[in-house]
């Protein structure tokens, strides 16, 4: 209906004749009948609407459809129509002045209709909100067609050369590659640039720009406003188009408001022509008759031919087209009063006519391009220097109050991209102030989400989410189901003392270790105490039972294979301290030696798993986001008692239990006991490994900040679809047993019956039958040929009470060192 108001009446008087004028007036009281009725419904609805900019501009557009209605617009202007007369001097002549006011009118009119052009605008403002929807379903899809490549593409190549889409049974190695990944592989920067590129111009091309979009394997799968107009953009983008729409306007009405042709209406040559002949009414009959055969011919040929001559009362002559056959529009009615009768001419416009209407179509289609390109124009650069940043700002917050680490991995992505893709166009925006802000935003969002960790996720989410700017760290934790594991530097007070202003250094070698291992076999590191680390691997959320329901977990394939993960990571921490250069340099340090001759980084870990409560500790001038329970508790005295045992990892029957037969078959049964504040016994399992046979890896190139950027986005981008891939079932972590280099070399196990020895002494043990199980430990340490931690451990418990058991032995002891 836009459009036909647009050019429907022009297309009436350009291709059509009189005949065919009810059909377009129809057509014209029925856009007529709708635009009023949308004016009405606007009104009641849209906020602001009446009265306002748009209302008035709507009216206009919408009383200016009443001169494209015939019917209506001779009653207003007091004339008929043409066809409908005789040829009588008095209808002609008030057909003439009517058409005088219509001219009049029509000048009018056609700068009035000229406000129909705002009704393009709303064309444009109902096609974008109707993309909306599209822009946020194709975000959707263009998503999940982003998590499938993730999964399947070459720059992961941890699991997908070989990955099975069946369900695999624990016990079965699955085939896979070897791939190790603290070595990094080689350098994949430039691949991963071009893939992560090619998601931002998808996402650019199809969803407008890349924050809007935010089209991530990570991001929001609902769409989640990521697609809304901040309301800056609104109102910044409504000034622009109605400045717009006024400057135009304003320049089409008042250009021809300011002519003179506006006003008067100029002599021309029929007018002459009749005062002319005139002069020979009542004279010469001869001249006379030439004077009237002249007028004729010579208004004959031109653009606007007579069609009728008459002198009231005296003489008439009507020519080949019939002027009842035209439009009111397309005749010019002349008349002059002379002193003895009235001479009247009518010209046929036909012509002027079809050619004013093509011509007015041009216009309007000019003008609708006019206001688009100026609108665009005014519009690019207040969207690229204000809106867009603002709009990415406000799309950076909403993504760290969705997910605060998520978005700061995204964040890592986009800049990491954006720098190598468009340099030239970074440096540049860089000295914008938006820009600046941008990048604060995104350091801020990274540094939540590095301080608070994933047990601080809760806390950043609930107060970005709150209105107004008061902050409430303390909301309410909630119990969650874990993993927990602690880990501990030996001999760090002598550390310290030695390295002095370099421990922090010592520290943080160890703890990049620590971190970016445990990261990546899918945990998360929560505190970092000095010389402790406690890091998490989460099950399952929002649980009411006191206590974990091992037969619900277990039946968990990610549960299990989360546990599998967390074992693996102990014993890949372990490998590298004996292997990295960064710790291996340690080795050779003067004061460290001198303090504690052949002296090597060590390390104590203890893993168990248990029910927490997550969520802030402290107060509001200080908090820390981490777990309160006695199962976190439990996992530091494992770790404590490793020091007892002799061995790196002390594992809980807990962990036992979660675990796959692949891990368990690895894990020794090495003592039953009770901790500080536990009554209920605990098994304690360790993995017999050798670490002395490990090779140091080779010097470390010193890299650029690029590269480091490379190869932990590369990282990110692996331990995500690692766990995608295990959670799903799709490959077993265990296959790691017998592809990763570093756990073969470690894993390599005494002589076969070491275990068995092992085993029947430690059954013995537990029965107090401790004579028998002190002989089998004896044997089981010659088995082993070297020095073996537990059996030392219980030879030396058994020896205090001369290798008798208590008569109250219930099959354990407590376990009295913290």
């Amino acid at each position: 209906m836009t459009v036909y108001a647009l050019f429907g009446d022009d297309l009436r008087l350009a291709a059509t004749t009189r005949p065919s004028d009810d059909g377009f007036f129809a057509m014209s009281s029925v856009c007529l009948v709708f635009f009023l009725l949308e004016l009405i419904l606007s009104s009641l609805v849209k906020d602001g609407y009446i009265l306002g900019f748009y209302f008035w501009l709507d009216v206009l557009s919408t009383v200016s459809l009443v001169s494209d209605i015939g019917w209506l617009w001779d009653l207003i202007i007091g004339s008929q129509d043409i066809g409908k007369q005789t040829a009588k001097t008095s209808q002609v002549l008030r057909a003439g002045r009517a058409s005088r006011v219509g001219t009049r009118a029509a000048r009018i009119l056609r700068i009035i209709r000229v406000i129909r052009l705002i009704r393009v605008m709303r064309l444009y403002k109902l096609a974008r909100e109707t993309r909306e929807p599209a822009k946020v379903e194709a975000a959707g899809k263009l998503q999940r067609s982003l998590v499938a490549y993730r999964g399947t593409r070459k720059v992961f190549p941890i699991v997908t050369e070989h990955m099975s889409e069946v369900e695999v049974e624990e016990d079965v190695f699955c085939e896979s590659l070897p791939y190790d990944f603290t070595k990094g592989k080689e350098h994949r920067g430039s691949e991963q640039i071009s893939n992560i590129a090619t998601s931002l111009r998808l996402s650019h091309e199809g969803i407008a720009s890349l924050d809007r979009s935010e089209l991530s394997p990570y991001g929001d799968e609902e769409g989640g406003g990521l697609l809304e107009e901040s309301q800056v953009g609104k109102r910044l983008s409504d000034q622009i188009s109605k400045r717009t729409i006024l400057l135009v306007l304003s320049i089409i009405v008042m250009a021809p408001i300011l002519t003179s042709s506006m006003y008067l209406d100029k002599d021309t040559s029929p007018q002459y022509g009749l005062k002319w002949l005139n002069r020979f009414i009542g004279g010469d009959p001869a001249m006379f008759e030439e004077a009237w055969e002249v007028y004729i011919t010579d208004h004959s040929d031109t653009d606007k031919p007579v069609i009728y001559l008459e002198v009231a009362g005296l003489r008439a002559w009507k020519g080949s087209v019939d002027y009842q056959d035209l439009r009111l529009e397309e005749l010019s009615i002349v008349k002059y009063t002379g002193d003895l009768y009235e001479l009247s001419a009518v010209f046929n416009l036909r012509k002027q006519s079809q050619l004013q209407a093509a011509a007015n179509i041009a216009r309007t289609i000019f003008i609708t391009l006019i206001l688009a390109v100026s609108t665009m124009c005014f519009a690019e650069d207040a969207n690229s220097m204000v809106i867009g940043p603002i709009e990415n700002m406000v799309q950076k917050v909403r993504r760290i109050s969705r997910n605060p680490l998520e978005a700061a991995q995204l964040a890592n992505r986009e800049a990491f991209v954006l720098q190598h893709v468009s340099r030239k166009r970074v440096n540049k925006d860089s000295l914008m102030e938006t820009t600046a802000l941008e990048k604060i935003i995104e350091k801020i969002g990274a540094l939540l989400a590095i301080g608070f960790g994933e047990a601080g996720s809760e806390i950043i989410i609930a107060n970005m989410r709150k209105s107004g700017g008061d902050v409430d760290p303390m909301i309410p934790g909630r119990k969650i189901e874990c993993i927990f594991g602690f880990c501990d530097i030996r001999n760090f007070t002598d550390a310290t003392e030695v390295l002095q202003g370099d421990v922090m250094m010592f520290v943080n070698d160890i703890a990049s270790i620590v971190h970016t291992t445990v990261y990546h076999f899918s945990g998360a590191p929560n505190k970092n105490i000095g010389d402790a680390f406690l890091l998490v691997w989460k099950l399952s959320t929002n649980i009411n039972s006191e206590t974990m329901d091992l037969s619900l977990l277990t039946e968990k394939h990610g549960c299990r294979q989360t546990a599998d993960m967390a074992v693996m990571s102990f014993m890949k921490i372990l490998a590298q301290i004996h292997k990295n250069p960064r710790i291996l340099k340690y080795r050779q340090h003067v004061g460290l030696n001198r303090r504690m001759p052949g002296y090597s980084v060590a390390m104590g870990f203890g893993l168990h798993a248990g029910w927490a409560i997550e969520g802030a500790i402290g107060s509001e001038f200080k908090i820390d986001a981490s777990y309160l329970s006695p199962h976190v508790n439990l996992a530091s005295r494992l770790e404590a008692a490793t020091k007892q045992y002799g061995v790196p990892i002390l594992v809980s029957g807990t962990i036992f239990q979660l675990a796959t037969s692949a891990t368990r078959a690895i894990l020794r049964r090495i003592d039953r006991v009770t901790v500080k504040g536990s009554r209920a016994p605990v098994d304690m399992y360790t993995p017999d490994l050798r670490v002395d046979t490990l090779l140091p890896d080779p010097p470390e190139e010193r890299r650029r900040v690029e590269d480091k950027k490379a190869i932990r986005l590369d990282m990110q981008e692996q331990r995500e679809t690692l766990k995608s891939v295990l959670l799903k079932n799709k490959q077993l972590v265990t296959y790691l047993y017998k592809e990763d280099l570093d756990f073969q070399e470690m894993l390599k196990m005494p002589a076969s019956d070491f275990r068995e020895k092992w085993k029947t002494g430690f059954e013995h043990y537990l029965q107090g039958e401790w004579v028998e199980a002190k002989q089998y430990f004896l044997e089981a340490e010659i088995a082993m040929e070297c020095t073996d931690g537990p059996c030392r451990t219980l030879l030396a418990v058994m020896a205090e009470s001369g290798d008798v058991a208590p008569k109250d032995w219930p099959g354990y002891r407590e376990l009295t060192e913290k």
